[in-house]
């Protein structure tokens, strides 16, 4: 489930396996076999509210520290650093979003 903080929602590891899922066209099951490190995966899920309550970050920078984690820790098996900035960080950027 998203945590929702001041306005912000913030995707946990389900929802971005859900977005994967999205951006290649397949299952939820099958984005689950792709998924190398799950607590990878959720670390960089959790980057975001953390700069937004220490760094004080603005929207779009909550939005590059989630997609700059998932490109680090690369949890998907054959996504790697070099395929993020393509799909799949297209279906992440408006990820990070106020809640009108």
């Amino acid at each position: 489930m998203p945590f929702v903080e001041s306005g912000v929602v913030y995707p946990d590891a389900e929802d971005a396996l859900g977005l994967y899922a999205e951006t290649f066209g397949c299952s939820l099951q099958e984005a689950r076999d792709q998924l190398r490190y799950e607590p990878g995966l959720q670390s960089a899920c959790d980057r975001a509210p953390w700069w937004a309550l220490h760094e004080s970050a603005d929207i779009t920078l909550q939005a590059a520290v989630l997609a700059h984690g998932i490109a680090e820790t690369q949890p998907f098996i054959g996504l790697s650093e070099g395929l993020l900035p393509g799909a799949f960080a297209d279906k992440l950027r408006p990820y990070v979003k106020l809640v009108g």
